[in-house]
C-alpha cells in the first residue's frame, strides 16, 4: 500500500497546505514536514475555534470552508473584521508574540482546518532553517499587507466620521 500512496503524489493536507500562500513555495519533503506536526479538524458551521483572550496555542490553515473572524463590540455585538478563505492562515499572531488571541475565530460554514501547535512549529522551524526562512519571509509579507489594509480601513473611517 505505500507504493500506492507515493503514486499518488502528495497528500490531500499537504495538497491544501501548498495552495496557502504562506506554505506555496515549500517543496514536497517540506509540506511532509509541516504535516507531520498538525492534524485536521472539522468544525461546524457557527461552531467557535477560538476566543478573543485565550491562549494562542494553535495556528491554523483553512483546507476546506470559510473561516470568521471577529470582535464582541460592547452594546453592539459581533463585528466581523474578516471572512477567510480556503488557503488562508489564521492565529498566527500569538503564536509569535505569546499574546492572548486579539480576535474571535468563528466557523463560518463546515470547515476542515489543519492545526498545528505552537511549539511543534517552533521546533520544526529550530530543525529546519531553510523552511523556516522561508515560512517567515512569507509571514512577514502576509503580516505586512494585513497592517496596511488595516491602515486604509482606518483612514477610510476618519473620513467617514468627518462627514
Amino acid at each position: 500500500m505505500a507504493e500506492s500512496n507515493e503514486e499518488q503524489g502528495p497528500g490531500p493536507i499537504a495538497e491544501a497546505l501548498a495552495a496557502a500562500e504562506l506554505f506555496a513555495e515549500l517543496n514536497a519533503e517540506q509540506l511532509e514536514r509541516l504535516v507531520s506536526i498538525g492534524e485536521l479538524r472539522g468544525y461546524k458551521r457557527g461552531e467557535s475555534i477560538f476566543n478573543q483572550g485565550e491562549e494562542g496555542a494553535h495556528f491554523f490553515v483553512i483546507c476546506k470552508g470559510a473561516v470568521r473572524v471577529s470582535r464582541t463590540v460592547p452594546g453592539i455585538g459581533e463585528e466581523a473584521m474578516a471572512v477567510l478563505k480556503e488557503g488562508s492562515v489564521f492565529g498566527e499572531m500569538s503564536v509569535f508574540d505569546d499574546s492572548p488571541r486579539s480576535a474571535d475565530a468563528i466557523a463560518h460554514t463546515s470547515c476542515e482546518l489543519f492545526v498545528a501547535e505552537k511549539g511543534a512549529l517552533k521546533q520544526l522551524f529550530a530543525h529546519n532553517r531553510l523552511l523556516a526562512c522561508n515560512v517567515l519571509d512569507k509571514m512577514v509579507r502576509l503580516l505586512s499587507r494585513r497592517l496596511r489594509e488595516s491602515n486604509d480601513k482606518l483612514a477610510m473611517l476618519s473620513v467617514c466620521a468627518r462627514f
